[in-house]
């Protein structure tokens, strides 16, 4: 007979501090990540709308790609936002990754992860079977679900498969 106890981030029962399923999520969507920011980096470009060429009706010169695409993929800050004000959007990615890696590194005493995606989530991926075990998994899937959610609204394609440039989505694009 084996002791049940709750998973520590979805509150089933579970024969480990956290689930097999949560387990699972938490792998697919490190696993995913490295690729998802690649298609951010191939939508960042602004979308072409045909209208006046003229730019001087303009007060301010437009961005050179997306807000949303470039909040996610841009600089993060080194130290802690203090106020809710500075924080515009979602989390960058690199934030998000580097600071979890920061813990993952400072409390088994390696050597920092480069700041790439995909050492990054190497790190994180080859220290799971320890991270799950933490009494901060809750917060740490959290992050990435709410993360990969961000990434995706502007990743995913259209419901029919593709995404058109016009958004039209007939038939005839």
């Amino acid at each position: 007979m084996t002791d049940s106890t709750t998973c520590a981030v979805c509150a089933r029962t579970s024969e480990t501090y956290t689930c097999v399923a949560c387990q699972s999520r938490i792998r697919g969507l490190l696993a995913q990540m490295p690729e998802q920011w690649t298609y951010l980096h191939m939508s960042r470009e602004r979308e072409q709308r045909g209208g006046d060429s003229r730019s001087s009706t303009r007060l301010h010169a437009p961005l050179p790609g997306r807000e949303d695409t470039l909040n996610l993929m841009g600089p993060h800050a080194r130290q802690s936002v203090t106020d809710a004000q500075d924080q515009v959007g979602p989390v960058p990615v690199l934030a998000v990754l580097e600071s979890w890696c920061q813990v993952v590194t400072e409390e088994r005493g390696l050597t920092p992860a480069r700041v790439h995606v995909s050492s990054l989530t190497d790190r994180l991926l080859r220290h799971l079977p320890w991270i799950v075990d933490q009494a901060w998994v809750a917060d740490f899937e959290l992050e990435l679900r709410e993360l990969m959610k961000a990434v995706k609204a502007i990743t995913r394609p259209s419901p029919d498969g593709f995404r058109c440039r016009c958004r039209a989505r007939a038939a005839t694009c």
